[in-house]
């Protein structure tokens, strides 16, 4: 067997936040293409995929519809709270209360439950250069285009101030249209499209071959990047339009891995990766009061936001070069993202209410991959430009406080 094409091996650094609804990375060591041969210096990659469903998970790991991550009910009496506005509805409200904040209605009575749908597809370009045994330099730039679709607000909430028709003709006939003339703040579907963040990374490969019957090939990988802002910000006046990157923030991905060769057919292997965000300010919607909900915050302010650390885990197992350069891979990852924080100097403003924003909580992710490729170089002959090519899948099956894209797609890879 040809050991120093053995397996893929680059780390994963596609993360939740950083790739729209956590899409994969064509560096992603788990539907990466084989490492090029010795006597070839470049490596072309061109990956395209798309999802066909996307999962949500709460706090408790149950799955919800992708705009009840935060709170299944969004509160849109909270979203007046403390403000003087010309909205009809809240008008109608403060003339029964008695005035703002005269207290006589409840914020049982102003809930929506909200429910849209995300698809979205992806295009990346992915370059290797071979510059010294062993190491590799690779850039990738993303493409993206993601789309929320079917948004609806139903009334959920209680009657005990209004019912009926002025509910219908005050509250859920215009609360989107006030909430977009009050506050700049669209409650419909979007659609985005965009560059991701570039990415640099240095990759160290090396392999030992073992020369046993059972143990044939042990490969090291280490692993040292760099992620520039190139990718489209986070919209902060659309409904959960996420960034197409660390939303302005430069990074710094590291880590490891090992590979093992058993036998003729069987590899198996993990990966540890780690990434490091810069802090970054931008203007974003905070929260101001306690009651007010994720999704319905009408304060914009420059804001800085400290990142929590990344952390990556995978465990693979493939049937590799089998049948005539054809692999299957199936794959285990978890992926782990610690509390953020925001920091805002502006007086008025209380730091332990808009730290309270349930968007700033851990994040975790479990998914399967699973990918099947052919390398022409495992062929008796082949041209010195030969491609691969392969097909893969990607299905998160549980987490907390994390929207997961299911996803297929394939890719082309030409060494030269």
């Amino acid at each position: 067997m040809k050991m120093k094409y053995a397996s893929i091996v680059f780390l994963l650094s596609s993360v939740v936040y950083a790739e729209p609804l956590g899409f994969l990375e064509p560096y992603n060591f788990m539907i990466e293409s084989e490492p090029m041969l010795q006597k070839n210096k470049l490596q072309w990659n061109f990956l395209s995929q798309t999802s066909y469903d996307t999962q949500a998970f709460n706090e408790h790991g149950n799955m919800m519809n992708s705009l009840q991550l935060y709170e299944e009910q969004q509160n849109v009496f909270a979203l007046y709270q403390g403000l003087q506005t010309e909205s009809k509805f809240m008008q109608f409200i403060n003339g029964i209360a008695g005035g703002p904040g005269g207290g006589g209605y409840t914020m049982e009575d102003g809930q929506f439950t909200p429910q849209g749908f995300f698809q979205a597809r992806q295009a990346a370009f992915l370059a290797s250069y071979q510059f010294h045994n062993h190491c590799f330099l690779k850039v990738s730039l993303p493409v993206y285009n993601v789309e929320l679709y079917d948004v609806s607000w139903d009334y959920t909430g209680s009657n005990d101030t209004f019912s009926g028709q002025v509910i219908q003709d005050l509250l859920v006939t215009h609360f989107v249209q006030d909430t977009y003339d009050n506050f700049d703040l669209s409650l419909t579907g979007w659609k985005r499209s965009g560059l991701g963040d570039l990415s640099c990374l240095l990759d160290y490969i090396a392999d030992y071959p073992q020369g046993r019957s059972l143990l044939r090939n042990v490969r090291v990988h280490f692993r040292l990047g760099l992620t520039l802002p190139t990718g489209l910000l986070g919209d902060e006046n659309k409904l959960m339009a996420m960034p197409f990157g660390h939303d302005g923030s430069v990074s710094l991905p590291f880590g490891g891995g090992l590979d093992i060769n058993l036998a003729r057919y069987l590899q198996c292997g993990f990966r540890g990766q780690f990434n490091y965000i810069w802090g970054s300010s931008k203007e974003r919607r905070v929260r101001t009061f306690q009651e007010q909900t994720t999704l319905l915050y009408p304060t914009t302010v420059s804001a800085f936001k400290n990142y929590g650390m990344i952390q990556r885990f995978d465990l693979y197992v493939q049937l590799y070069n089998f049948v005539s350069g054809i692999s299957c891979k199936c794959a285990y990852e978890y992926f782990k993202k610690g509390q953020d924080t925001i920091s805002v100097h502006q007086t008025g403003l209380n730091a332990e209410v808009f730290n309270l924003d349930r968007s700033l909580e851990e994040v975790t992710l479990h998914n399967v991959i699973g990918s099947i490729s052919f390398d022409s170089a495992f062929l008796k002959k082949y041209d010195s430009i030969h491609p691969q090519v392969s097909l893969f899948i990607n299905v998160p099956f549980n987490g907390s406080f994390a929207v997961g894209a299911s996803t297929i797609g394939a890719q082309l890879t030409l060494d030269f």
